[in-house]
Parts: C-alpha cells; structure tokens; sequence
C-alpha cells in the first residue's frame, strides 16, 4: 500500500499478540509527560500517558512536535451579550 500512497494511522493496544513487549512501551509515565516516539522502519510508534496509555502506529506521521494550547478548566469570565 505504501507504493501506491497511501499510508495508516491508528490506536493499538500493547497487550495484543504480536506485539513486542519492549520495555519502552511499559514505562511508567504521568499525565503531561513527553509522548516517547519509536521508529522501526516507516512506522513510527508513540506513546503517551492520557487518563489511560495511549499507543498508536502511524506512516504517514514523523516525529516532530507542535505546541499544545491547554484550555482552562476554570468557569465563569465575561458573561455573553445579548
């Protein structure tokens, strides 16, 4: 498929047969943490730490990072106009 262009992204879980049991995808990791990224060939996998870990392959993606806006959980401000 990768000849003819097209690519694959998508979530797995690390528990499936099949899948290594490297120690990267097992470290413990905190909410907030930075995603750890391997490659192996044209996948690329990366892991982050969300409410549960969050795995996910992907080809058509690399490695690079892009900021992250945090939204405010806090309530309230400047009531809407009418």
């Amino acid at each position: 498929m990768k000849s003819l262009g097209f690519g694959a992204c998508g979530t797995l879980r690390t528990n499936r047969k099949g899948i290594p049991e490297d120690d990267e995808f097992k470290q413990k990791m905190k909410k907030g943490d930075a995603p750890n990224f391997f490659h192996k060939g044209d996948i690329l996998a990366v892991t982050w730490q969300d409410t549960k870990r969050v795995t996910a392959l992907t080809t058509v993606h690399d490695n690079s990072l892009t900021p992250k806006s945090v939204r405010s959980k806090l309530r309230g401000g400047v009531p809407c106009q009418k």
